[in-house]
């Protein structure tokens, strides 16, 4: 006789992302939490130094893109058990 088998997807969900904490259940942990969040360098931060570098910004004022937190994307993890749960990508929209 075939055993029955039961599949469980797991989907993460990006586009329900900010750029600040949000309440959520934990797809790792299952535990109600509100995320921890971590501001990385992204796409975002290197298009607009590439451009002030085009324009002419050469001393230093090409850098200042690193030094804006705004322009950086968004990781979220869960606070209790440091699950990455997803990304909020900062662009040019």
């Amino acid at each position: 006789m075939p055993s029955a088998q039961t599949t469980v997807m797991i989907a993460r969900q990006h586009n329900l992302m900010s750029p600040r904490p949000i309440q959520m259940q934990c797809p790792n942990c299952n535990a109600s939490v509100v995320t921890m969040t971590e501001r990385v360098t992204g796409t975002m931060v290197y298009a607009l130094a590439l451009v002030l570098c085009v324009v002419g910004c050469f001393a230093g004022c090409c850098l200042l893109p690193f030094f804006i937190p705004e322009l950086k994307d968004v990781h979220h993890y869960c606070p209790t058990c440091r699950y990455h749960i997803g990304i909020y990508k900062k662009d040019f929209g």
